[in-house]
């Protein structure tokens, strides 16, 4: 997904949740690779290869995704924090507090924490796996002259 379409779902409150559901292929293949790592399937040097190459792939197209939900959720809360204050200000009334601000500016913007969580959980998740593949690829590579010589 390139900026201008993630910008349109960032953009809109409603729609943001979506972006799960756009991203639910690599959610499941992120999954699938970490089921295949429990049941030491990945066995070869090809395998971890191609594993290596996939979580790179999702991690790529996730970060992104991530960083944009932080920052969209970073300004968005800040024109809140702004917005309730000043028509807390202009009614006439006394501006909230500096932390009733915070604290109401935090919630209006839960759907792009929860988007951000969610996405974050999954490239951390990809990264440890882009880890295990570059070690365990190493490690082959290191045993293959051993294994030869037997």
């Amino acid at each position: 997904m390139d900026y201008r379409e993630l910008c349109t779902y960032f953009s809109d409150e409603q729609k943001v949740e979506e972006l799960l559901e756009k991203y639910s292929l690599i959610f499941e293949d992120i999954n699938e690779t970490a089921e295949l790592f429990q049941q030491h399937a990945i066995k070869t040097e090809e395998a971890y290869a191609e594993a290596l190459d996939r979580m790179t792939g999702n991690y790529a197209k996730l970060i992104v995704a991530s960083d944009m939900a932080q920052a969209y959720k970073e300004v968005i809360e800040d024109k809140n924090y702004l917005r309730i204050r000043n028509e807390a200000v202009d009614a006439g009334g006394k501006a909230p507090t500096a932390d009733a601000l915070k604290v109401q500016a935090h919630a209006s913007v839960a759907n792009y924490i929860k988007v951000r969580n969610f996405l974050g959980a999954y490239v951390s998740a990809a990264d440890k796996k882009i880890s295990t593949c570059q070690t365990q690829l190493k490690r082959i590579k290191r045993d293959m002259p051993r294994e030869q010589g037997n």
